[in-house]
């Protein structure tokens, strides 16, 4: 096993302070690290999605910040974080204006959707519209009003995307609409273990910002939705602890919520609320969070693969997304969802040949760890 960097620790705790959220009272900005940890700051910081939040804490710090000082690196380094901040801004700016004339049509038809990962974090959660970047638009529709979606975003010059059930494109703009968090059309084993739909998170959303048809999580909800997003993808991404970390600093009280046990037992979500808030604790500064996480008694398989995604993810190791699945699989009731969602994490439908094949390849290198014990706790 490599020896740890003492430079790449030191630019990664960086980055986190510079992008946790203020504190009651406001955190003052952390000071830049020496040189060559500054460089896995920025390293870190465009590998994990978090130049635009760094670039804006910094642009709009309201005291001198050492960063800007002097020359050398850290300048630069301040011109390349305020510059995601910048290009972030433009794109979701082109985002909003997208959703706002899709809430017309929406309204028009009587159908509501909901928005939901960064489209509805950046309405109100984080402090502005550049802090979080987002690849798409993510939306969530009745099963029964998905055609009809469909139809609208058609009429709105969106072509479907083939190789991506669900998505559309218009020029550089995204749209990825499902029935559920999870999106079982592209894999339907997801569905038996956490039946987050679009159903049920709609009874309970409120409006986005100033639309009509376009509707948001809950707050309770929008914490399940990401920490299942999160588990998905193996709690690889340091963006989706920041999401964490913004949306419980908009929501104070929202981890000692009944709401939010509630809601995450009735979509069989509670290792995944409690893996995701442990793995943001972790950041500086949020000892408190620490004290007061949520517990989890999951099974022995589970358990094992929860533990290994706590110990691979930090470490990047691409690993961390297979046992993520694995986690999620072990979740499922009944023998038969497991082996359904480990069919969808082998041949993952709509997908080509070869990136199946590495997905294969890697599910079953994390199976032949599992039995070599390499992996032993």
């Amino acid at each position: 096993m490599r020896k740890p960097d003492p430079a790449a620790a030191c630019g990664t705790a960086y980055i986190r302070a510079l992008c946790s959220p203020p504190g009651e009272v406001g955190r003052a900005l952390p000071g830049p690290p020496a040189p060559k940890a500054l460089g896995h700051a920025l390293q870190h910081a465009l590998r994990h999605g978090l130049a635009p939040l760094a670039g804006y804490r910094l642009l709009t710090a309201t005291h001198p910040s050492p960063i800007s000082q002097g020359s050398g690196p850290v300048p630069e380094t301040l011109s390349i974080l305020k510059n995601a901040c910048y290009a972030t801004l433009k794109r979701n700016l082109e985002i909003l204006e997208a959703l706002a004339e899709l809430d017309q049509k929406l309204e028009q038809a009587g159908i509501r959707v909901l928005v939901w990962k960064g489209a509805h974090l950046i309405h109100g959660i984080y402090p502005d519209p550049g802090a979080r970047p987002m690849e798409d638009m993510d939306l969530m529709a009745r099963q029964r009003d998905l055609p009809a979606l469909g139809d609208i975003l058609r009429s709105l010059g969106y072509a479907p995307r083939p190789e991506s059930p669900g998505g559309f494109r218009r020029g550089a703009l995204l749209a990825d609409t499902a029935s559920d968090a999870l999106n079982s059309a592209r894999a339907p084993g997801r569905l038996a273990a956490f039946p987050v739909t679009a159903e049920a998170l709609l009874t309970k959303a409120p409006p986005l910002g100033g639309n009509r048809a376009l509707v948001c999580p809950c707050p309770e909800d929008a914490l399940v939705c990401l920490a299942l997003h999160s588990l998905k993808h193996g709690l690889a991404q340091d963006r989706h602890s920041a999401d964490t970390l913004w949306l419980l600093w908009r929501h104070p009280g929202l981890t000692e919520s009944g709401l939010l046990r509630e809601r995450a037992k009735a979509f069989n979500a509670e290792l995944p609320l409690a893996l995701v808030l442990g793995r943001a604790a972790c950041w500086p500064g949020m000892e408190e969070l620490a004290a007061r996480l949520p517990r989890a008694a999951p099974g022995p398989f589970a358990g094992f693969c929860a533990r290994r995604l706590l110990t691979d993810a930090p470490a990047g190791n691409p690993l961390a997304a297979v046992y993520g699945e694995l986690c999620m699989a072990a979740l499922c009731p009944g023998t038969l969802s497991r082996a359904r969602w480990l069919w969808d994490l082998l041949v993952p439908p709509g997908k080509t040949h070869g990136r199946a094949l590495r997905a294969a390849v890697l599910a079953v290198r994390a199976v032949r760890a599992l039995f070599r014990g390499k992996c032993r706790m």
